[in-house]
């Protein structure tokens, strides 16, 4: 379990930066460097419908070993299973922009 805090948010941005933006784009709506090349283009993060029908379960598991039929690769040795938590929890900050921004600016969540 990651701590929802403000270093928990910048280590999972950095892994995103690093690992997910080049295809997710810098704001999670799909739009990244390469998305538009990929078919079916990348998962759009940011709709709050499709976010919370998924777990973390779920979405740990793609992030982890990928997701079939796409060119979403798996991530099982690097990041480690840690940084993945830190994954998961930042990339739903894309559907959550009022808990992102109080966050950013050190408001208490919630």
């Amino acid at each position: 379990v990651i701590a929802e805090s403000l270093e928990s948010y910048r280590a999972g941005q950095r892994l995103y930066q690093r690992h997910c933006a080049g295809c997710h784009g810098d704001f999670g709506n799909g739009t990244g460097r390469v998305g538009h090349l990929l078919q079916p283009e990348p998962r759009d993060f940011t709709s709050p419908a499709w976010m919370a029908k998924q777990s973390n379960e779920y979405l740990y598991r793609v992030i982890a070993d990928g997701l079939p039929d796409t060119a979403m690769p798996g991530y099982r040795d690097v990041p480690s299973p840690a940084e993945r938590s830190l994954l998961l929890r930042y990339v739903r900050y894309f559907a959550d922009p009022a808990a992102k921004q109080a966050l950013e600016q050190g408001l208490p969540l919630r």
